[in-house]
């Protein structure tokens, strides 16, 4: 077979030269393949601030919220009628592993409704039970991740989403109404009204929004562990490189965050009593919270000693 002859061979650096800018765009170097250099290959103008949102592939902003459309548009936004409008890898096609990704989110959001907001106990529960069954079909939906993005396949195009850190970098919609919630939470003293901590002869009703206000959080413990055993499937698993997804230290930040809401229900639990003003179910749940806390510090001190990770 003739060999093939380069009318220009590509020159191949030993040295990468990080320093140096007067180097063509794109250089190819026997450690790191194509290597962009420093100074830009063309300006652009800054669109971020004017579209609301910080120049990363941010989840809300581009990668998933806004990349999706209907297959059929009188289908309305069942899972199956779902498409990606741009993807990295075999996103295009819907049954691969990049779509499943993206589009579990899409149809976890879709889940999401609008709590009650009311002043009276019984409507206050009425409300507390729509958060509840909410968070109960997204906590559904987050577990099909498992059946229609494959652990196996997730570093293939985790690469292109890396780069958004802290709560400055969630989409400006996003950050305006969680502010705004908190606010307002604040204002109307919602977690005092719910709890009722003064009430030492508490009713029915009063009983009822602590079992909610329990059960609301428990299911945001849930969607927590899911994510934490998400992260060890889907990344601690397959790489030792230290940082997550989203720029955060890949070991400690996720366990921090499912240990600040266990930490909550244990301190709620005792607020209200314990157990003997609780029923079967939140009893049952708080037992969970229990075992959940003590597993969860055994596998991050496993972790932050096999990678050398400090846990504080």
């Amino acid at each position: 077979m003739p060999s093939v002859i380069l009318q220009n061979p590509v020159h191949v650096l030993d040295d990468t030269l990080p320093n140096d800018i007067t180097l063509p765009a794109f250089m190819v170097s026997k450690t790191r393949g194509f290597l962009p250099r420093m100074d830009p290959i063309t300006h652009l103008p800054p669109s971020s601030p004017s579209a609301g949102f910080k120049p990363w592939m941010e989840y809300a902003g581009s990668y998933a919220l806004f990349n999706y459309r209907l297959e059929d548009p009188m289908a309305g936004l069942e899972y199956s009628n779902l498409r990606l409008i741009r993807a990295f890898e075999h996103g295009l096609d819907p049954t691969s592993s990049e779509a499943g990704f993206v589009l579990v989110h899409v149809d976890m959001v879709k889940n999401s409704a609008l709590p009650a907001a009311a002043t009276q106990r019984r409507d206050f529960n009425a409300g507390l039970r729509t958060v509840l069954d909410t968070m109960r079909k997204v906590n559904r939906t987050m577990e099909t991740m498992w059946a229609k993005s494959k652990p196996t396949s997730y570093t293939s195009f985790r690469t292109f989403i890396f780069g958004i850190t802290s709560q400055e970098y969630r989409p400006s919609n996003h950050r305006a109404f969680l502010q705004s919630v908190k606010e307002r939470a604040l204002e109307v003293g919602t977690k005092t009204f719910a709890l009722a901590v003064d009430q030492n002869d508490p009713d029915q009703e009063i009983l009822e929004s602590r079992a909610l206000w329990l059960k609301v959080l428990n299911e945001v413990r849930d969607f927590r562990w899911r994510h934490w055993c998400f992260a060890r499937e889907y990344i601690l698993k397959r790489t030792a490189h230290p940082t997550a997804t989203g720029g955060s230290p890949i070991v400690t930040w996720l366990p921090n965050q499912l240990e600040a809401v266990l930490d909550e229900m244990m301190a709620i639990y005792e607020e209200v009593g314990g157990k003997d003003n609780l029923d079967e179910e939140s009893r049952d749940i708080m037992d969970l919270a229990g075992r959940q806390q003590e597993t969860l510090r055994k596998e991050v001190n496993k972790y932050c000693s096999e990678r050398g990770v400090s846990r504080s």
